[in-house]
């Protein structure tokens, strides 16, 4: 009987440990998983803190018309064609290959009317007053398409697309072959 009892206590013993360490490395990987769900949580919750400050102080991104020159950097190689309602401009339709990169004394900036040409050197470019909900929007699409993603080209085009439909303009077609999953991604941040 002695015999038979310490084997039943052994095998509980070995069991118990064989359990304790799955329990062990179950519970670091669902730690792992709830800490990054943590820093997400956070992480969102922090950007949506800053929107909202900007929203409400009218601080906002490099996406505002602002009092500068304009230049323009290298060449994104995005080609487009777009359609839309003449805004401040005349243009119902735009196309670019190799679209440029525009800058505002030297700070990134994305065009904001697609019916209206901007001009390399140009100056006079002045603050535009748009809606709140409009420079949200446009402020939303800068955070989380190029500053968020790298600031690559692509992510810049994506962003600048972005922009335009929020104006009410149409992408007819572009090289950008992945442009609708780079703006579900960016939808889907924003929430």
């Amino acid at each position: 009987m002695r015999i038979r009892k310490n084997l039943f206590l052994r095998m509980k013993i070995d069991s118990a440990s064989v359990f304790f360490c799955y329990m062990t490395k179950t519970k670091g990987v669902i730690m792992k998983n709830k800490i990054k769900k943590v820093k997400k949580w956070l992480y969102r919750g922090f950007m949506s803190s800053i929107v909202g400050l900007m929203s409400l102080t009218n601080m906002t991104l490099s996406t505002r018309a602002a009092s500068g020159t304009l230049t323009y950097g290298s060449g994104t190689g995005i080609n487009y064609r777009m359609s839309g309602p003449a805004l401040e401009g005349n243009l119902t339709s735009d196309w670019n290959s190799n679209y440029p990169f525009l800058y505002l004394d030297g700070d990134v900036v994305f065009c904001v009317d697609p019916s209206t040409i901007a001009v390399d050197g140009g100056t006079g470019y002045e603050r535009a007053d748009f809606s709140t909900s409009l420079k949200r929007a446009m402020n939303l699409i800068a955070l989380h398409g190029y500053y968020e993603h790298g600031r690559t080209a692509e992510w810049y085009m994506a962003s600048q697309f972005m922009i335009w439909e929020a104006r009410g303009w149409s992408v007819n077609s572009t090289n950008l072959s992945n442009y609708a999953s780079m703006k579900s991604k960016c939808d889907q941040s924003s929430l």
